[in-house]
């Protein structure tokens, strides 16, 4: 459960990330030399797996070394990204909303569930229907590096 918890905050960003998969044939993103648009990430995305690096506290509170990567079937992690800057995501079962915005190669989301506001931003890379997203979740509990992929639907 911590595990979906903390995926689903630093997910926020990465369906965000995975949506950004436009119609281009053009990798976007840092490094690649092109820039993320609003047209590129306006859409319904898939996010078909997470990889988790770092560590995280486990319920005992001991650091332990984290190098993992969930799979999702179609259909279970979904962003869809909308042209008036809002989002809706849902993340195994669990369904929140919020804004987005762009700035530079950086997706900047800003959402509200279980009564806690997130902001998250992530690196945005995306080639043709696919996409990667890359966050750095760092608190007392972790230091998790997390990057998703996903496809364009």
């Amino acid at each position: 459960m911590n595990k979906v918890i903390g995926w689903m905050v630093g997910g926020l960003g990465l369906g965000m990330l995975l949506m950004a998969c436009g119609g281009s044939d053009s990798p976007t993103g840092p490094g690649t030399g092109g820039a993320l648009t609003e047209a590129a990430l306006i859409g319904k995305w898939n996010i078909t797996t997470t990889h988790y690096t770092g560590w995280q506290n486990d319920s005992a509170g001991n650091k332990k070394t984290v190098d993992s990567t969930d799979t999702f079937p179609s259909g279970i992690n979904t962003a869809e990204y909308k042209s008036d800057k809002s989002f809706i995501q849902s993340l195994g079962g669990f369904g929140f909303n919020g804004t987005w915005s762009i700035k530079g190669d950086s997706l900047i989301t800003i959402s509200t569930f279980f009564g806690i506001t997130d902001t998250t931003s992530a690196y945005v890379v995306i080639n043709g229907n696919s996409g990667t997203y890359t966050t750095h979740q760092v608190d007392s509990e972790q230091d998790l590096v997390v990057t998703s992929s996903a496809t364009k639907q």
